[in-house]
């Protein structure tokens, strides 16, 4: 797989993507919000759709109680699902916990009144908002992934944050292509301050997919890597992870760049046997310091 470099993540930002709708709803921020500081908290899940694991209620306030212990400022969700009987889980978690929230669907092949989805929320106001299509092969059991780029106006400034779930077909030139084109959504769209690329990925470290991203050149920072040189993160599945597909990845603005703090895995625990999801979810601390 050929490197690819910072340049090259920013021509391929300049194809024109497809616009899509999607929701978003400002709610006020929670009274027991962590002191603003210098630092950014980012968090990614897979919630696992609840066709696969019906105990949704439980399961989802698990993760508003998650939340509102943890506080993240950003959060990228993937399997954010809806029904005609269970409503849009994004909204759901977003609206308890205190976030506001993008979401789109992932077209999946699924009876017509479920849509599976992506979400990112934030704890401060979401300015801006873009969701792409990403590559597609119209295969049989594809699902049509899509990328979401906020800007999210934090207390240290206005923060990218593209979130991601990419295919499952395996097909690593297909997921070669759907990793870069969503690093390219966030290339093209940095600023002074540092951007966040999070999600589940399908891909373990040494696939081609993920080796473009981790590569000097890139520009990307892999941060679980970056907080535990040589610690595994296996991250799925969460009964007993024995593979890491699930990342938080920064790049540097032209003035502020995030370095790594820490790092951690979540979503072990169980209440009645119940498990958040089948993912375990990433949780990152991050300083900002100058680009150069």
């Amino acid at each position: 797989m050929k490197v690819v470099i910072l340049g090259a993540l920013r021509a391929l930002a300049l194809t024109t993507f497809a616009m899509l709708a999607a929701s978003c709803s400002a709610q006020e921020p929670s009274a027991d919000l962590r002191e603003p500081s210098a630092d950014l908290r980012v968090l990614t899940l897979n919630l696992q759709t609840f066709a696969a694991n019906p105990a949704v209620e439980v399961r989802t306030e698990m993760v508003i109680k998650y939340l509102r212990s943890e506080m993240p400022d950003l959060v990228a969700l993937q399997e954010a699902a809806q029904s005609s009987e269970v409503e849009n889980r994004a909204e759901a978690i977003a609206a308890a916990a205190g976030y506001e929230y993008v979401w789109t669907s992932a077209d999946m092949n699924e009876p017509q009144d479920y849509r599976g989805g992506t979400a990112v929320l934030s704890r401060w106001p979401i300015t801006q908002k873009e969701i792409v299509d990403l590559p597609f092969l119209g295969v049989e059991g594809e699902y049509q992934s899509r990328a979401i780029l906020i800007t999210a106006d934090t207390p240290v400034g206005k923060v990218k944050m593209v979130g991601v779930h990419v295919t499952t077909i395996e097909a690593e030139d297909l997921k070669a292509r759907q990793t870069i084109a969503g690093a390219a959504l966030l290339v093209s769209a940095l600023g002074a301050m540092p951007g966040f690329y999070a999600g589940d990925f399908n891909a373990e470290p040494n696939a081609p997919s993920i080796l473009q991203l981790d590569e000097a050149e890139s520009g990307f920072v892999d941060a679980w890597a970056a907080a535990n040189p040589g610690a595994p993160g296996y991250s799925y599945p969460s009964s007993g992870p024995d593979r890491r597909i699930d990342y938080i990845f920064t790049a540097a603005g032209t003035e502020k760049r995030a370095t790594v703090k820490s790092c951690t895995l979540f979503g072990d625990e169980s209440t009645d046997g119940i498990r958040v999801s089948d993912h375990l979810g990433i949780l990152c601390d991050f300083r900002l310091r100058p680009a150069r």
